[in-house]
């Protein structure tokens, strides 16, 4: 039996915390333009993309 709650809080949370994290990056690169890498940013995208999906995980796992 699949249970909606949590796939849809997953699926919305994870939406939310990568859009607000992301928005930080991108504040904290325009204060300080010179730290900007290619190899930095392709790293803290991944770590963007895991942020998000472990902080919801632990949100859908709320539901159970």
């Amino acid at each position: 039996m699949i249970v909606i709650g949590p796939i849809a809080k997953f699926a919305v949370s994870w939406q939310l915390f990568y859009h607000y994290f992301g928005a930080v990056r991108h504040l904290y690169w325009d204060k300080k333009p010179d730290i900007i890498s290619t190899q930095q940013a392709t790293e803290s995208s991944y770590q963007l993309f895991g942020l998000a999906t472990v902080l919801s995980i632990g949100v859908s796992a709320l539901s159970l």
